[in-house]
């Protein structure tokens, strides 16, 4: 009897221990962490927080409009509904490099705006606390400043998805 309550009390003693470990610091700094979906387009790796990211896929097709900027490559049907894909190099004013033959798209949505992001390359979800940030260089192109987070350890660059959605130069609203 008494080898029975000994297994007993060290049973209670590591489940206490377990629930110490998923409800202790540790576990308030799991909290802290977000989910970055990272996409390559034109030798840089861009991150887009998952709270505004829609989906990713490979783009199925692309039809050119006209009297649109440069970085808005075309429109896609995505779900019965049409989406602008935007080329985010030429959006920050950086060299656009070459579409690959099977380009992804990140699609991208808040503040009542959709649009679907070309990637050379879905790179995957990564999960980042607050310090694993860095702030953004300070040489960074303006346009691309204005939307950098900051950057990760290995360089790649965090974007503030709420400002790309809201930012003025999105809207088209050339009339012909």
């Amino acid at each position: 009897m008494d080898d029975g309550i000994q297994i007993r009390e060290a049973i209670l003693k590591a489940r206490a221990a377990r629930l110490a470990r998923r409800h202790g610091p540790k576990a308030e700094a799991a909290e802290d962490l977000a989910g970055w979906l990272f996409f390559r387009r034109s030798r840089r790796i861009f991150g887009l927080e998952t709270s505004c990211v829609l989906e990713a896929q490979v783009l199925g097709g692309l039809t050119p409009i006209p009297c649109v900027p440069p970085f808005i490559m075309g429109v896609t049907a995505l779900r019965g509904r049409v989406v602008a894909i935007m080329d985010l190099p030429l959006f920050l004013g950086l060299d656009p490099g070459l579409v690959p033959e099977t380009p992804a798209v990140v699609i991208a949505r808040g503040h009542g705006l959709e649009t679907a992001l070309l990637a050379d390359e879905v790179l995957g979800v990564q999960s980042l606390a607050e310090t694993d940030k860095l702030p953004a260089p300070a040489n960074l192109p303006l346009a691309l400043a204005a939307l950098c987070r900051g950057v990760t350890t290995q360089g790649w660059l965090l974007l503030d998805g709420d400002a790309l959605l809201t930012d003025q130069n999105l809207l088209v609203e050339e009339r012909v």
